[in-house]
């Protein structure tokens, strides 16, 4: 960041770059789930053309690594950066985005067990479902941070 912005500019410019973040995640989420978990889509795979599981583990992985990038750029900043009443904030935004981060994670981990039996390896009902659960606890645990966070932004940035 330039050393001419101040706390409440850079602090909006994280907030937009991981809300972009956040939009590609959604992109990436709706479309794999329209694909690989509606009734349809199970008729298609079956019938019409298969899935190509492969092909959506690589997509979730190029989206897991623009994640770790942001990450680690937020975890550079140092914990004392901003002033204290924009403190809270930069907190809560780096645990939303922590959050986004393990559910991008889980799709990841998810498409790479799909792509795995695709080409033949055992997966068992258990593994599957285990890795759903993981992930549907993600996504309620970054939904409600982001609650937070948009509230926190309300008071904070707006």
């Amino acid at each position: 960041m330039s050393p001419m912005i101040n706390d409440k500019d850079e602090l909006m410019q994280h907030a937009i770059s991981v809300n972009a973040l956040l939009t590609e995640y959604i992109e990436v989420h709706n479309e794999l789930f329209k694909k690989q978990a509606t009734f349809t889509s199970i008729l298609k795979n079956l019938f019409v053309k298969r899935i190509n599981f492969t092909e959506s583990h690589v997509d979730t992985g190029l989206l897991l690594s623009k994640f770790q990038a942001k990450q680690e750029e937020l975890n550079s900043i140092p914990p004392h950066k901003f002033a204290e009443q924009y403190s809270d904030y930069f907190d809560c935004l780096k645990e939303y985005f922590k959050s986004l981060l393990e559910a991008v994670e889980i799709l990841n981990k998810r498409q790479m067990m799909l792509a795995d039996k695709s080409v033949g390896d055992k997966v068992t009902w258990s593994e599957y479902s285990t890795i759903e659960k993981e992930y549907k606890s993600a996504l309620s645990k970054y939904s409600e941070l982001g609650g937070r966070l948009n509230s926190m932004t309300q008071r904070i940035l707006w």
